[in-house]
């Protein structure tokens, strides 16, 4: 799937789901940043997304040890492979739902 960000009023995209993450991890996209699929079903603010576990905590943001962000590969990884799988799931559901779409059509026809 192919993702739009918007930013300090300016849109940037489409992304790949690792592109997207990979501009998250290095503090490319803000917080405060909107994203919407390639459908453009609707713009929702990145913190309240599947992506927001990939956001910098505000600690992280505010100076914290440099020891600190060990751990973040590993996180990211494991958030990553849960994002992969709920995305197979909606691509998943997408396909049923046309699918019985198309046959009650074909079957009122």
């Amino acid at each position: 799937m192919q993702w739009y960000v918007s930013q300090n009023r300016k849109t940037s995209g489409p992304f790949d789901e690792q592109r997207l993450i990979m501009l998250l991890q290095w503090g490319k996209v803000s917080r405060n940043a909107f994203i919407c699929d390639e459908q453009c079903s609707a713009w929702i603010p990145i913190k309240c997304s599947a992506f927001a576990p990939l956001l910098p905590r505000p600690a992280e943001l505010a100076g914290a040890p440099e020891g600190a962000c060990v751990a973040a590969p590993t996180r990211a990884r494991r958030v990553y492979g849960a994002l992969a799988v709920a995305l197979r799931t909606r691509h998943a559901l997408v396909a049923v739902s046309s699918a019985l779409i198309v046959g009650l059509l074909m079957a009122s026809i």
